[in-house]
């Protein structure tokens, strides 16, 4: 799984992230941010392809590991809830291998998360706590970068394609 992630994130993970990197970005790889809402951390990962977005506590995630393993549970848990199994691997990065660590690159995916930042905290801080709902309603938000589409009418798309669509 090839995750980039932003400087504040990689020192909480304690990864020294290289200044430069030659490595292109893939059509689907997961960028992710550290936030912090009244002491509590939250990490919010984007899948580039599609801009899925899930939030997890960040409580406990010291090291690359533990952030790719808490980034697999939270993709497996929305996308099972939201009927999206049969994209991971095909549409979206799931590899199981050990996590890639790299900075984010892309301005437009970065921009793409650093709207669903504030969008997330505006939630946590007027609206709901509970972070399904949250991450719900974020995949609901048209984006400029996959054609003013949103990830969950993207995602729910691609899932009803039967397999020798793809």
């Amino acid at each position: 799984m090839r995750i980039r992630c932003t400087k504040k994130l990689a020192t909480k993970i304690k990864v020294d992230l290289p200044d430069l990197t030659d490595e292109a970005p893939l059509s689907s790889e997961w960028n992710a941010n550290l936030i912090r809402h009244e002491g509590v951390q939250y990490i919010v990962a984007l899948d580039s392809g599609t801009l899925a977005t899930v939030l997890f506590p960040g409580k406990g995630i010291v090291s690359a590991n533990d952030l790719a393993d808490a980034m697999r549970f939270a993709i497996m848990k929305m996308f099972k809830r939201n009927g999206w199994l049969f994209t991971l691997g095909r549409y979206v990065d799931f590899d199981q291998s050990q996590a890639e660590i790299l900075p984010t690159a892309e301005k437009r995916v970065l921009g793409s998360l650093t709207e669903m930042v504030r969008l997330i905290k505006g939630d946590l801080e007027y609206g709901d706590r509970d972070i399904d709902a949250i991450i719900n309603q974020v995949n609901q938000a048209p984006m400029s970068l996959i054609g003013m589409n949103a990830p969950k009418w993207l995602l729910d798309d691609l899932s009803k394609k039967a397999p020798n669509e793809i």
